[in-house]
Formats: structure tokens, sequence, C-alpha cells
């Protein structure tokens, strides 16, 4: 997942936020939901080409989405695997690959599964600021 370039940049404190409604600042300029956005070059979402804000934010929300379910089904990958070798593990001849493998490390079965997308640690709270900036389309 790419940089997160709008969701993080939503803020209520800014002088043209009124009612708890969220902006997007971007380089202290700030732009409400209907705003049409500046396309800087090179931007890796130049695609939208002079979308809204609301529709910018609204396509980063969808990444994040992608990235939680991504993130989901790879922690129960990891439970599932873990349980399996482990069950195998307990009637396994010590030497046998189950066995070997109900041994690894935590690490180890994370590096099998894939990569966790990163996401920032407050994003709960950007999602519901995200949702508010888009609601007040």
């Amino acid at each position: 997942m790419r940089k997160l370039s709008y969701i993080t940049k939503l803020a209520t404190d800014h002088a043209a936020s009124s009612y708890g409604i969220p902006v997007l600042v971007l380089d202290g300029v700030a732009y409400g939901p209907a705003d049409a956005l500046p396309v800087p070059d090179p931007d890796p979402l130049a695609w939208l080409g002079g979308a809204t804000a609301a529709e910018a934010v609204r396509n980063e929300l969808g990444e994040v989405a992608r990235a939680i379910e991504h993130n989901a089904a790879r922690a129960e990958k990891l439970a599932c695997d873990k349980a399996a070798r482990m069950a195998l593990a307990d009637g396994a001849h010590p030497e046998s690959v189950a066995a070997r493998d109900a041994e690894k490390s935590d690490a180890e079965w994370t590096a099998e599964a894939g990569e966790e997308i990163a996401l920032p640690s407050n994003i709960a709270d950007l999602i519901a600021m995200a949702n508010a900036f888009v609601g007040a389309h």
C-alpha cells in the first residue's frame, strides 16, 4: 500500500473547519469535500485528474479497507497454520517436519504468511474523520 496522502491530512482544528466537520489541508490550503484538488506532478494519484477532495479521500478509504482485510486474512491464516502444526506435532516423531515446524518462532511463521500492511496506530480515528469528511459532501 502506498503512503496515505489524504486521510492523514484531515483536520478539525483549521479555521475552515466548522461544527467538527474536517477539512483536507494540503500545503496549508484547506479543501472541503466538493473542492477540486490540484494535481501536482509527479503525483501517485495523478490518474484521479482534478478529483474532488471527497473522491480522493474515499479512494484512500478503499485502500485502507483492503489493507485491513488483508491483515485480518493473514492473521487468520497464521492462527490456523499454528493450530494445525501444533496438532501434527503432538503425535509426530521428534525429527519430523511437523515437529520442527511446531518449534518455529512466531517471526518465522509471520514471514511465511507474507507481509503485514502497515497502517498508522491511529487508523480508527483517521477512518472516523474520513467518513465524517466524505459524509459532509
